[in-house]
């Protein structure tokens, strides 16, 4: 077996993702999925992605023979020393080296000497997946490989992704920890007159201090606030927003949203904090999420539909807040590798909560049309289990914070 001496994903690890891909390949008749998105390639290959380059990297997963790395030649010496795969094929470089040029080049020559220039072969063409090779250069591989049969693997590769294994658990259990401590850091620390900017700074040299080290470094922090003068006009109707260099004011709500990345996998919750006592809409509102909340996080289990978590969740709001009609699009996601996977939790999802699935659950409250506060906002990460769920940043998840 090769040594990779500084290998990101264990070995065990690795050959259990090969494993399910091929046994989920053979299944559906595909005989090789060819990946250029940088967080499938990991997933596969082990090779995380060290710089955001415009170079393609990608890989090769056959169903019945070893996998390929198909890489710019400036990052194949790395490869040789981080991932498990044996076969690494450079293309670009040096004239001198004889390298295939281009990526086309390198991936045709490779399929053609694999005997696979006339398999059914899975691309990321759909499912929300977004491989990281222009639309010209995908183009170009099937128009030379015409007898060559190239489907959507999206369905295989998210019914695979979406249950972590054990490492990925432990990962997003860490990642919970420290996004949690972040926003309360920053939340401990915010007072009048403090921007939205320097909010951010305080979170983020939390985060990092906690291990969010990376390259390139990922993750999403985005912060909302403003005041009850500004209605429609102001920035709580801004579901993203950045943070700014306006001042926080007294009375005004403020919105943490989202996470870091650690190790490559993303967080993402929300917080929420007022500087003042809480108007008594705000508080009604909050409240009134709150109950849809609990209602939801009863449901999360096994087995259960997405569609009936959903629409349970919403009900409980209503009941206990006739006056709410607001129908949200959705009520969370799962998440992993990027910040937002399949499935969305909507009232039509027919799919079941399984054991593994790491979701967040997001429900809030507008004060639509006036928007005379942000509402209430309450999102975690859970890890469905066997007999229920585990909550991954549970600490002062139901807390409205008020900072005097």
């Amino acid at each position: 077996m090769k040594q990779a001496h500084y290998a990101e994903l264990p070995y065990d690890e690795y050959e259990r993702r090969l494993q399910k891909a091929r046994t989920l390949m053979d299944q559906c008749g595909v005989e090789a999925l060819l990946l250029f998105n940088h967080k499938n390639v990991y997933y596969y290959s082990g090779y995380r992605r060290t710089v955001a380059t415009v170079m393609v990297e990608g890989t090769l997963v056959p169903s019945h023979r070893p996998p390929v790395m198909l890489m710019p030649q400036l990052t194949t010496r790395y490869c040789e020393k981080a991932v498990w795969i044996e076969d690494i094929r450079p293309y670009g470089g040096a004239p001198h080296l004889n390298y295939p040029k281009t990526i086309i080049d390198l991936v045709v020559h490779t399929l053609k000497d694999l005997k696979l220039d006339q398999a059914t072969i899975g691309l990321e063409l759909g499912g929300e997946l977004y491989p990281d090779i222009t639309f010209n250069e995908i183009r170009a591989i099937m128009e030379t490989l015409q007898r060559a049969n190239f489907v959507d693997a999206s369905p295989i590769i998210w019914q695979q992704r979406k249950i972590k294994s054990p490492f990925e658990q432990d990962i997003l259990r860490r990642a919970g920890q420290i996004a949690v401590k972040g926003f309360h850091e920053g939340l401990k620390f915010l007072r009048e007159d403090m921007t939205e900017a320097q909010l951010a700074q305080i979170v983020w040299k939390t985060w990092i201090a906690e291990g969010v080290v990376d390259t390139p470094l990922e993750g999403q922090l985005l912060i909302r606030t403003g005041s009850q003068n500004e209605g429609p006009q102001g920035r709580y109707p801004c579901s993203h927003a950045r943070p700014t260099d306006v001042p926080i004011r007294r009375g005004e709500t403020v919105l943490m949203d989202a996470g870091p990345s650690y190790k490559g996998y993303f967080t993402d919750l929300m917080r929420q904090g007022c500087i003042g006592r809480p108007s008594d809409t705000l508080q009604r509102l909050f409240d009134t999420a709150l109950a849809g909340y609990r209602k939801g996080i009863e449901l999360l289990n096994p087995g259960r539909s997405i569609s009936e978590l959903a629409r349970q969740s919403l009900e409980a709001m209503v009941r206990f807040n006739p006056k709410i009609s607001y129908p949200l699009s959705f009520l969370g996601h799962s998440l992993g590798l990027t910040i937002h996977e399949p499935p969305w939790f909507k009232t039509d999802e027919e799919s079941v909560l399984e054991p593994g699935m790491v979701i967040n659950f997001e429900i809030g409250a507008y004060d639509i049309p006036q928007w005379r506060t942000l509402g209430g906002f309450l999102e975690d990460m859970f890890l469905i289990t066997e007999k229920g769920c585990e909550n991954l940043t549970e600490e002062g998840s139901m807390t409205l914070w008020v900072v005097d």
